[in-house]
């Protein structure tokens, strides 16, 4: 994700249709894999019934939903440290190839005769790694589209990412059912036992990943006249203390839950204070505007209600009666489901009213 350079054209893109078609359906792809992963990759509900079945505590199983939404401030620091568009299509390969490892390896473990607290380990860094990487993907594509298509085009890109893409999140939820089992519409699915279930939904993640990998590198990026270097390490002060502070605020807030001292516990909310004053240091410029400040809290409350879900599945079996991952793949279908259903409502709002119309409705 580099910074904004001037290209020879202001508003059309110097590719031939053929490179800018290229483009989009590389755009779909990117986005259509991540969806059709998102039962791992989006973490929270698999990895919160996972920890569950390993024997964690309900606060270490929400760790991993906790520390992925931590680190999606990454994409930004990315920028800064690979901020030439001449590596644009190294980094989003690279994004994706660590995403497909990090679940490989997590599939991996679950299969090897390890100690559960290992194994909830490699759970929560698949957790971070996600976080950090996979929302990079996100800011990579966008620019990959951006650099890569005229604006007449991306609507194109935007319907086949975010309308087909949602249906292949409900897939890859079905085969989650599948594999894990659970009830669904009248329809029962036995699932395949523990770890199997899980270790084929981790591990068949990964060659998906690939896929989003190497399509990646074939993007067609017209270059810049001039690549932005990069800013002086003060510019990302904020970010380089609020992330660190920020994990390091989890984890002794974590350290203070499990016995370790009464102490850690005002002294991870400190840490976390400065964590938070650092973000605000960072984001200074955007929230010094009315409009960008109201969005950004509209959006930090939106997000507080994404614990939601780890938290029903979590306590399924006090609620329902049976195993929480029994629960996770019908969880992640009727998410992805709605989805879809939305994705068309608050289209056809959107053509019949403002676009205040949609986030009203939300």
């Amino acid at each position: 994700m580099s910074e904004q350079t001037t290209t020879p054209a202001a508003n059309a893109c110097p590719l031939t249709p053929s490179e800018q078609r290229r483009n989009i359906i590389l755009y779909a792809i990117g986005f259509g894999m991540n969806y059709l992963a998102a039962p791992v990759l989006y973490v929270g509900t698999t990895q919160a019934a996972l920890c569950d079945r390993l024997g964690a505590t309900a606060r270490t199983a929400n760790l991993p939903g906790t520390l992925y939404f931590a680190m999606t401030a990454m994409p930004v620091l990315l920028a800064w440290l690979s901020p030439k568009v001449k590596h644009l299509r190294r980094n989003l390969s690279l994004c994706f190839a660590i995403m497909g490892i990090m679940l490989v390896c997590v599939a991996g473990s679950l299969a090897m005769d390890l100690s559960n607290d290992v194994k909830i380990g490699m759970i929560i860094l698949q957790a971070v790694v996600s976080g950090a990487v996979m929302t990079s993907t996100f800011g990579l594509l966008w620019e990959a589209l951006a650099r890569g298509t005229d604006e007449s085009l991306r609507g194109k890109a935007l319907g086949l990412a975010f309308g087909v893409g949602p249906m292949l999140a409900v897939l890859g939820s079905f085969l989650q059912t599948w594999l894990l089992g659970g009830n669904l519409f009248g329809l029962s699915f036995k699932g395949i036992g523990y770890p199997h279930g899980f270790v084929i939904l981790f591990g068949i993640c990964g060659p998906i990943m690939l896929v989003s990998a190497v399509s990646s590198l074939f993007f067609i990026i017209p270059p810049v006249e001039r690549e932005p270097e990069r800013e002086p390490v003060a510019s990302v002060i904020g970010l380089l203390i609020g992330l660190p502070a920020m994990c390091l605020s989890i984890a002794l807030l974590q350290m203070s839950e499990a016995g370790y001292g009464d102490y850690l516990s005002p002294l991870g909310y400190s840490v976390g204070f400065i964590s938070a004053t650092a973000f605000v240091y960072h984001y200074r410029s955007l929230l010094s505007q009315r409009v960008l400040l109201i969005a950004t809290l509209v959006t930090i409350l939106i997000y507080c209600g994404n614990v939601i879900p780890s938290n029903m599945n979590l306590y399924a079996r006090e609620a329902l009666g049976d195993d929480p991952a029994r629960f996770a793949g019908v969880q992640n279908m009727l998410r992805f489901g709605f989805k879809v259903v939305a994705g068309l409502l608050l289209g056809w709002l959107l053509t019949r009213t403002h676009p205040k119309g949609g986030i009203l409705a939300t």
